[in-house]
This record gives C-alpha cells, sequence and structure tokens, in this order.
C-alpha cells in the first residue's frame, strides 16, 4: 500500500487514532482531500482508500484501485472493461477484505463513506465486516427518500447521513455536509470506538410491544439478580442482528421469548417482521444455554392498506387488531400457526446444549386473553399441539397454566435461564 497519508499507525504516535475515507477519487478527489486535511487538522492519522474503476485521473490513495482489484480475485485492468455489475463486485470484495485486515492489525479506528449509491453500497459492504463499536458513517446522496435503509445498514451499526446536495464538488452547501459528517466521525472515534465486551456473560433477548410485558418482567428479574442482558427488537432486523453476535460469540446465553419473525419470514415470505431467514439457528449451533417460547408466533404483521386490500384474503375473515395507522396485527389461522410451529420445533431441535421451552397456555401476546381481539384458542392449541409432538423428548419443555404478560410466566423465564447458567 502507498503511503501519501500514513505509512501504518506503528510508526505514527501510539495514541493517534486513525479513520479511514472510503470514496471514488476519479470523481471524489476534492471532497477526500477536503476531508483527509479536517482530519489531519484535528490531529487524527488518514487513509484513504480508493474505490475508483475507472481511470484518467492522478490520485495517490494509501490503498488503491489496483489493490482493491487485486484483493477481489481480480485486476484493475479487468475491471475496468467490465461491465458496471462486475466490476462492482469485484470492488466490492476487495474493499471488504482490505478494510478487515487493515482493522484486524490496528491501522484503523473509524471509516467514513462519501457517495452515491454504488459507493454508498461498497462502503457499507466494508463497514459490514467489521464489530459493533467501531465508529462508521456513510454520508450518501441515496439516504432520503423512499428507500430502505437495509442496503446501507444490514445488520451493523451504520450511520447514515443525507448529503442533501449530490456529492459532485465543493460548495458552500457540500462543504458544510462534509465538515458534520467528519465532526461526527472525529467525535466518535474519539469519545467512544468501543467494540462489545462486558465483565459479566451478556445474554441476549428478542421483544416486541407484542409480547414486552412478559419479556421486560424476566429481563428486570434477571438484572436485579446481576445479570447483563441485551434486548432485541422482533421486527425483522433486531432477531437478524441478535442471531449474528451470538454466531461471533458475543452472547453467552439466550432468552429468546419472542421468536415471531418466523411468522413473516418463513411462513408468508412478506411482513413487517420480514428479514430474519435464520431465527434460532445461532444459539442451537453454538449450544449456549437457552430459554425460548413461542411469544408472538400466533400473528403476522403487514401493512394495514395491504391488508385491508386483502393481502391476507378477506380482511373480515381475521381477526385483527391495529398496532398503529400504519400496522395490522392479524391473527393465523390454525393451519398456518402449525407451519411456524414446525419450523420452531425443527430448529430447537438442532440444539446441541441446555434449554427450555415454555408454552403460555392461557395466550401468547398482548390481546389473547379471553373476550380480547385476537383471542383463539384454537389457533394457540395448534402451535401448542405441534410443540409437544414434535420436540425432542429430552429437551425440556415447561406448560404454565398462565398467560405470556403474566408475572408467572416472567418468573418462570427467570427461574429457567437462573438454572440452566448454574448447571
Amino acid at each position: 500500500m502507498t503511503t501519501k497519508d500514513q505509512t501504518m499507525k506503528s510508526s505514527n504516535d501510539a495514541k493517534q487514532k486513525t479513520i479511514a475515507i472510503i470514496a471514488c477519487a476519479d470523481t471524489k478527489k476534492a471532497e477526500m482531500e477536503f476531508l483527509r486535511a479536517m482530519f489531519q487538522q484535528e490531529g487524527f492519522g488518514v487513509l484513504t482508500v480508493d474505490l475508483s474503476t475507472q481511470g484518467g485521473y492522478s490520485y495517490e490513495a494509501s490503498v488503491s484501485p489496483r489493490e482493491i482489484a487485486m484483493a477481489g480475485g481480480s485486476t484493475i485492468e479487468h475491471v475496468r472493461l467490465s461491465g458496471r455489475a462486475e466490476a462492482i463486485a469485484v470492488m466490492e470484495a476487495g474493499v471488504v477484505t482490505i478494510v478487515s485486515s487493515l482493522y484486524a492489525t490496528g491501522n484503523i479506528d473509524g471509516i467514513l463513506g462519501i457517495g452515491g449509491l454504488q459507493n454508498s453500497r461498497m462502503a457499507s459492504a466494508a463497514m459490514r465486516a467489521l464489530p459493533v463499536g467501531v465508529p462508521k458513517l456513510i454520508l450518501s446522496t441515496v439516504a432520503c427518500g423512499n428507500r430502505p435503509f437495509e442496503l446501507l445498514v444490514g445488520d451493523k451499526d451504520i450511520t447514515v447521513m443525507p448529503s442533501v446536495a449530490d456529492i459532485a464538488g465543493l460548495n458552500p452547501l457540500t462543504e458544510t455536509v462534509l465538515t458534520n459528517a467528519a465532526a461526527a466521525v472525529m467525535g466518535m472515534v474519539r469519545f467512544g470506538g468501543h467494540t462489545l465486551s462486558s465483565d459479566r456473560p451478556m445474554i441476549a433477548a428478542s421483544m416486541m410491544g407484542a409480547t414486552n410485558d412478559g419479556v421486560v418482567g424476566a429481563v428486570r428479574l434477571l438484572e436485579g439478580d446481576g445479570r447483563s442482558v441485551v434486548t432485541f427488537h422482533s421486527t425483522g432486523v433486531g432477531g437478524r442482528c441478535m442471531e449474528q453476535l451470538i454466531a461471533d460469540g458475543k452472547m453467552q446465553a439466550c432468552l429468546d421469548l419472542s421468536p415471531h419473525e418466523i411468522i413473516s419470514q418463513d411462513v408468508f415470505g412478506f411482513g413487517f417482521s420480514a428479514g430474519a431467514a435464520n431465527r434460532l439457528t445461532a444459539a442451537a449451533e453454538r449450544g449456549i444455554p437457552t430459554v425460548v417460547a413461542p411469544g408472538g408466533m400466533d400473528f403476522v404483521d403487514v401493512s394495514a392498506s395491504e391488508f385491508f386490500a386483502g393481502a391476507l384474503g378477506a380482511p373480515e375473515a381475521r381477526k385483527y387488531v391495529l398496532h398503529n395507522s400504519e400496522i395490522a396485527h392479524v391473527k393465523l389461522t390454525a393451519e398456518e400457526a402449525t407451519r411456524g410451529a414446525e419450523i420452531f420445533v425443527r430448529r430447537l431441535n438442532l440444539h446441541n446444549g441446555k434449554i427450555t421451552v415454555i408454552l403460555p397456555l392461557q395466550g401468547i401476546r398482548s390481546d389473547t386473553r379471553e373476550g380480547q381481539k385476537l383471542y383463539d384458542p384454537a389457533v394457540d392449541q395448534a402451535i401448542f399441539t405441534t410443540i409437544r409432538k414434535g420436540l425432542r423428548k429430552d429437551i425440556r419443555l415447561i406448560e404454565l397454566d398462565a398467560h405470556f404478560f403474566d408475572e408467572a410466566f416472567s418468573k418462570c423465564a427467570f427461574e429457567e435461564m437462573t438454572r440452566l447458567l448454574a448447571d
């Protein structure tokens, strides 16, 4: 790698923090130099990563397009002759490899990526290869409007900032926005930048509004007992983040009381909580102590407008509640619930460690007590029967004559987690 901005951190002051700038110098050279000057003025080391796929310009980056293409398994000459999709795929793979190596060797402490959709996508891929806690910010032209953030954020803590104007040269507006983006990254690097760690074992817990009270009750009991609990919102990306952190070895136990995402992702293939394709698998593979309940597995959350337009058939044939003006919580049929429970059982049966499954027999989410809008014991029984019949016989199964929101359920979950951690 060339060394215009810095050789490597080993030759710098050990206390100096280094920020990587990821962009395409063929179109963003002036902006990269503007940012580099700001960082250096404030005492930061700078490492520039040039993702350019075209030639005909001059810029001496810390990491050149040639090096990135090689790391991506190709050559810059081939990239320049390739179609846009292939070129981006090569450079994306290469920048992931290089940035991962730079972080692993202690040469970067934070990253700022700038650009349009393709630059943002490549910068995001590099950032998503780094641990939670490493400062990451993308200044993007596509961080606004009717666009999902999934492409840029994924399951990592990436800060996304709209550029307002196109990033196509320096002017009073772009300089203002670039300055704020740089200031944000410098603040994170200087005052934060701590990766996930704890002096106590961390317990991952899943929850959502529909299961809130039962989970919160168990979490408070665990925290009162000196345990460290990290809760994840079970609406698609939350479950996926939890699964990834468990797979990465960051969580030592799992209180998975809200695996509702299975319904949207695996039963329907759509819905507000779709997006977590691997629910219940990481804890099973790692064999960590796990307490599970089928919280929220009796409904699907969908756009209210789509529901009333017939996305799930005739709306009048379904029990439902409006979670808010945008989202409808729709009770499953017994057949749909059985399909979800079969997936639940199949994945839990792969668990190779200590595990307890709790069935709160009086309801598995809010609004399901007798007389309430989502009360349907036939659906609940379809879930419970499927679990009873299919669950591996050596897995501890507790059938609790209580509702998910009852104190008895929270206490049972707490006691089981405590027991598994003590064994």
